[in-house]
């Protein structure tokens, strides 16, 4: 395997890193070899005192040995903004868009045969069929501190999904959740 990893320091606010594995392992989906890449870069920023920005790609490759083909690729860039809006006051956004691809599977190591999965019948088997999933995730929290020890927070998240991956267009709407949590420390005097 190979690996390559580096950081930068902090420079005006702003700071970098990258991470790359590059090599051969387990191709979990049909238990044989594969060529794998694994990169993660990452860039920060923080313009003010009071606003913090990340942007992360992930990508995780499998490829057989035997063709190169693609077996299995994620995907993932996010970006995450922390505002301050005053002292108690605070907001995160953060989107994500997960991306996950998968080739119809075979016996890569021995036969080349398709693989099998079971589909709830008495024998009933079906061969697995190439697929991708396409997810965009949405979230805002909001924190209010009014005191220390006091807290409260507010959110919301929702997922949309699209048919081709990165089109950007055509979303469906899968979930969306809201939630309230308050907390607040007892302070027991001696």
């Amino acid at each position: 395997d190979y690996v390559v990893n580096f950081s930068t320091p902090s420079w005006q606010g702003f700071s970098a890193n990258a991470f790359l594995l590059v090599g051969q392992d387990e191709n979990f989906f049909e238990w044989a070899s594969a060529e794998i890449m694994f990169a993660d870069v990452g860039v920060q920023f923080r313009p003010t005192d009071k606003m913090r920005v990340e942007g992360r790609y992930r990508q995780n490759d499998y490829k057989r040995r035997s063709d190169h083909t693609l077996v299995g690729r994620q995907r993932i860039p996010r970006v995450k903004v922390e505002y301050q809006l005053a002292r108690p006051l605070f907001i995160r956004l953060v989107g994500e868009y997960n991306t996950y691809e998968q080739d119809a599977l075979r016996d890569n190591g021995r036969t080349e045969a398709p693989i099998l999965i079971f589909n709830g019948g008495v024998g009933d088997y079906v061969r697995t069929t190439a697929f991708s999933d396409n997810a965009f995730r949405g979230d805002v929290l909001v924190s209010f501190t009014p005191v220390p020890g006091t807290v409260f927070f507010a959110g919301y998240g929702s997922t949309l999904t699209e048919q081709e991956s990165f089109k950007l267009s055509g979303f469906r709407r899968q979930s969306d959740g809201f939630f309230l949590k308050g907390s607040y420390l007892f302070r027991v005097g001696g």
